[in-house]
């Protein structure tokens, strides 16, 4: 496969307030692949989330309809972040944009990882994984900082 990269459309009721959401927790946007009706969210060099305003993305969604995700996400998406305190960081800096916590955080000694809904309901997860077990390094230990 030449070409492995990802895109993820999703629905969104504001591009500007989920460009605006986003931006704030410090990721950037493809600015090639977004317009007025979707942008581009880039969430590495591979991965990237398209955030596509309702009406756009049902026309396009081959039911004629979406999910009403309200109080019951369908996915979760997962993005790793640099240590622990990133995880933390990341959920109190969505909260202040205004999304919510969602569920307890899960700390399981290599891997730490709290959610959120965004300002649609979409639960997105910030995980720190310990880079130990796959590089052959000793394990970082529970509670320590990577």
């Amino acid at each position: 496969m030449a070409d492995s990269r990802v895109f993820v459309s999703i629905p969104t009721t504001s591009v500007s307030a989920s460009r605006a959401f986003f931006t704030t927790l410090g990721f950037t946007f493809d600015e090639a692949l977004s317009g007025e009706s979707s942008v581009c969210l880039q969430l590495n060099e591979q991965t990237f989330f398209m955030l596509v305003e309702r009406e756009l993305f049902i026309s396009f969604s081959y039911s004629g309809r979406t999910a009403d995700i309200a109080g019951a996400p369908a996915a979760q998406f997962s993005y790793s972040v640099d240590s622990r305190e990133a995880v933390d960081a990341a959920i109190e800096t969505a909260v202040a944009a205004g999304g919510t916590e969602a569920g307890e955080a899960e700390d399981h000694g290599a891997m730490f990882t709290r959610s959120f809904l965004d300002l649609d309901g979409h639960l997105w997860a910030p995980t720190w994984v310990d880079p130990a077990p796959t590089s052959g390094e000793a394990p970082v230990e529970q509670g320590a900082t990577a």
